[in-house]
């Protein structure tokens, strides 16, 4: 098959940005041809793979025809976030190409997308279950929704020792993120503990909470952006997600899984269909005492959290690498040709 991925993202930087070059890159491995447009006017600067190509075309009306005449070349068009889908929607209309939209969010869609989606044969891939129904809310048919989970590459992580205990989150610094409820629960774990650190990867500026974190400033490592999954998962002896809304499946939580680190996380759209609370990792609530108290119950029964994490690396694998993410987007588009 011939594929043309159509993105919003200016590059590979955040979540739904990495996932897109990761089914990228596992189609190519099965023998497709894929193509990727990055909305941006150039590819000067940008670091790309080889293994797929890459146009730089900025998304407007302006490229349409650029886009058009590009789109007749591929058999299947695969839109991500809505920007791309209002251009991907011209190719339905013109070219009568196959269009799927993909869907990382539990966000209500809205606007044209929702009228898009609900009135032409587009299919659309949501990254979860969670995503699916928020999608069926919205008036999507059922019969035109796919879920396939993200994924991430296989390695092995040799753990860093330390003698404190690391409590990580990876998340960019944004109040959906729950980083509040983040350097509460930090405050109450470091009451607790003697040696703890908490490390903090994503970008973003951390003034904006600097008064969720005061009393334990030297106990809090802001380690920025970082794109080697080694050195974030290497020196992690527990993940924690607190996201609050909005998410689809968290790209950390996944990673986390499939890494062999403990994870704790909020019940946040489709984390709970993998984290189950008891067998695959711990589900902590949005109030911050109970939160710590039970995540302070793991640390403290460290057993209980090699299990936990062991149950979950098993289940991470069935669903959660590069070639299972591409046959299962290989069924969508053979359903759609």
């Amino acid at each position: 098959m011939r594929i043309l991925h159509i993105a919003s993202h200016d590059a590979f930087f955040r979540g739904g940005a990495v996932q897109l070059l990761r089914m990228s890159r596992g189609l190519s491995l099965r023998g497709h041809r894929v193509a990727v447009v990055l909305n941006r006017s150039t590819c000067e600067g940008l670091e790309l793979p080889e293994d797929f190509d890459f146009f730089c075309i900025r998304l407007s009306a302006f490229s349409l025809l650029r886009l058009l005449r590009l789109s007749r070349e591929f058999d299947v068009i695969h839109a991500h976030k809505p920007v791309a889908l209002r251009i991907a929607f011209f190719t339905v209309l013109v070219l009568r190409k196959p269009v799927v939209f993909q869907r990382g969010t539990t966000y209500p869609v809205k606007g044209f997308s929702r009228w898009c989606l609900k009135a032409f044969p587009i299919f659309t891939v949501a990254v979860s279950h969670a995503v699916r129904r928020a999608l069926v809310e919205c008036g999507v048919p059922e019969e035109r929704i796919f879920v396939v989970y993200g994924s991430a590459p296989f390695l092995k992580i040799n753990k860093k020792p330390s003698s404190s205990f690391r409590l990580g989150i990876v998340a960019a610094l944004k109040g959906k993120k729950g980083y509040p409820l983040f350097f509460c629960i930090a405050s109450r774990i470091a009451e607790k503990l003697s040696k703890v650190k908490f490390l903090v990867f994503g970008s973003g500026s951390k003034e904006k909470f600097r008064e969720h974190y005061k009393g334990i400033e030297g106990l809090v490592c802001f380690m920025g952006h970082e794109e080697d999954l080694e050195k974030i998962y290497s020196g992690l002896d527990m993940l924690l997600c607190t996201s609050l809304k909005g998410e689809g499946f968290t790209g950390s939580v996944r990673e986390a899984m499939l890494y062999s680190v403990p994870v704790a996380t909020t019940p946040v759209s489709g984390n709970p269909e993998f984290i189950d609370g008891a067998h695959t990792g711990l589900i902590i609530d949005k109030d911050c005492g109970s939160a710590s108290s039970c995540i302070l119950k793991g640390i403290f029964n460290p057993k209980k959290l090699k299990k936990l994490s062991a149950n979950a690396f098993v289940l991470s694998c069935r669903f959660f690498s590069i070639e299972r993410q591409a046959e299962n987007l290989e069924r969508v588009y053979g359903t759609l040709l």
